[in-house]
């Protein structure tokens, strides 16, 4: 076997496992979630708040999702307040199954910050963690975001929320 084919072999059997049986399919092929949490982020705007909204659709045959996310996230500076609203395209791919579900995102969209900063494009990526409780999914995720800001400039924010699924 050529060295090449080792990493598409194990990129395949990630996205596309052996023996996918019916029961092992996502209980609901669409999903929406709510969250709210603490956001950091760089050039001195400290720690913020985060509320984000979620709608996430299951690929068929594979272990992937697709998730869009609208979320706004907003600091306190020199007695002002600063935010962004972003919405976001992401691929999911969760790391297992069972009660708890250990799970990686990443994606990009579109960030608009407040305070002259203009519409940007970014790009996340994270981790989380999902499990049942009652009739929802309860998570907690980390994302780090990276995007543009007028002038040519990059900034960085990093939430951590938690919500629920239905």
């Amino acid at each position: 076997m050529s060295p090449r084919a080792l990493p598409l072999l194990v990129v395949a059997a990630v996205l596309f496992p052996p023996g996918r049986a019916a029961a092992q399919a996502p209980a609901r092929p669409i999903t929406f979630g709510v969250s709210a949490g603490a956001a950091g982020a760089d050039a001195g705007r400290g720690l913020g708040g985060h509320v984000g909204a979620s709608a996430e659709v299951a690929v068929p045959r594979t272990r992937l999702a697709v998730r869009g996310d609208a979320a706004h996230t907003s600091w306190t500076r020199g007695g002002g307040r600063t935010g962004v609203t972003s919405a976001t395209a992401s691929v999911v791919l969760p790391l297992g199954a069972g009660a708890v579900t250990p799970y990686l995102v990443a994606g990009g969209g579109a960030y608009a910050s407040s305070g002259g900063g203009g519409v940007g494009a970014g790009v996340s990526g994270g981790a989380g963690v999902e499990g049942r409780l009652g009739g929802v999914r309860a998570f907690a995720e980390v994302r780090a975001h990276r995007y543009e800001v007028r002038g040519g400039g990059t900034r960085r924010m990093l939430p951590l929320a938690v919500g629920v699924r239905f």
